[in-house]
């Protein structure tokens, strides 16, 4: 139980520390169910492996040299806590910010995700930004363009 649970937590330590999407979102999808739900703001809420990758997408869409840290994380039962500070470049300038995901999980397998975060500084740095609009816009219609 407890070191299942911790995998989740060192998961997604070891998933930031590939410094790109493609190795974050690899590492993640062994973690997470193929219909995993999902939830967070400024994200549609989705469901499976395709919105578990392009709700990631969006964001390294966004701010490329995004990384994040768990900075602590707990586990009860079969739900984990993981409060997570993501740094990164938007803009041209720096960004931070901090998050807590809740993971449900069965079998150590994550079966739900629900992101927690204030986004008003977010949206606010990015109506500062006015370089980081096309990247929003390119973020906001890429799936609809694939």
């Amino acid at each position: 139980g407890d070191v299942r649970r911790s995998l989740i937590g060192a998961g997604f330590a070891e998933g930031w520390a590939q410094g790109n999407f493609e190795g974050f979102i690899a590492h993640l999808r062994d973690r997470f169910d193929v219909n995993v739900r999902l939830s967070q703001p400024l994200a549609p809420d989705g469901a499976g492996h395709e919105a578990l990758t392009e709700q990631f997408r969006r964001l390294f869409m966004l701010i490329p040299d995004i990384s994040g840290t768990v900075r602590r994380w707990a586990a009860r039962e079969d739900e984990v806590f993981i409060e997570l500070e993501l740094t990164g470049t938007l803009g041209g300038k720096p960004i931070s910010w901090t998050a807590c995901d809740l993971v449900v999980l069965r079998d150590g397998i994550a079966i739900e995700r629900r992101s927690y975060f204030d986004p008003a500084p977010l949206i606010l740095a990015i109506l500062r930004r006015p370089s980081a609009w096309p990247r929003l816009l390119h973020s906001a219609v890429s799936k609809r363009a694939r």
